[in-house]
């Protein structure tokens, strides 16, 4: 399943896009997308909804941050050797761990505003990973983060289409807004 927020920025209202690629609105079936929704118990009782029993949205509405109630937002620095080789650091011999303001996120195809008193931009594409359960002392998988593995990198997705399963990465897709739950 899909999951999604679209619409005017502070007012977006949740979605679900079908396995046809269309958005359907799911607001009558859920306020947002959120803690509550993306626990275990919500994605069960999500599970359950037929997309085709919901409205399809009309024309190509805003996508918006896909998820609401972010509590942190940790960050792995120069985690890919070619990263570092860009930046024309050394490889680091322990990963970089940082945080950053829960601000910083924005919608796929948002705009982004240059700081007063900046005098230069960078881009990086990041994968975020919203976790619905407790989670503690998970190893496999951060490891493939960490260390930037190209099994891991092999899923995330490809163009304009949502996050999918065994997708390469190109840069404009990386950046759509669309939480993944695989039923």
């Amino acid at each position: 399943m899909k999951l999604c927020r679209y619409g005017k920025d502070g007012f977006e209202k949740p979605g679900i896009i079908d396995h046809e690629g269309k958005l359907r609105d799911l607001s009558k079936v859920v306020a947002s997308i959120g803690p509550n929704e993306i626990s275990p118990r919500g994605l069960a009782m999500l599970s359950k909804v037929k997309p085709e029993s919901l409205p399809v949205v009309s024309n190509s509405p805003r996508l918006g941050v896909p998820y609401v109630g972010i509590g942190k937002f940790v960050a792995i620095g120069l985690n890919y050797s070619d990263h570092a080789k860009e930046a024309g650091m050394p490889i680091p011999a322990e990963p970089i761990v940082f945080s950053k303001a829960t601000t910083c996120i924005s919608g796929p195809y948002d705009d982004v505003i240059q700081p007063r008193g900046s005098t230069k931009l960078d881009w990086e594409v990041e994968l975020g990973i919203v976790i619905g359960a407790k989670a503690q002392y998970v190893s496999r998988f951060c490891r493939w983060i960490l260390r930037g593995e190209r099994r891991f990198r092999a899923q995330l997705p490809v163009g304009d289409q949502p996050v999918g399963q065994g997708q390469r990465l190109r840069h404009r897709g990386a950046n759509r807004a669309v939480a993944r739950h695989d039923r």
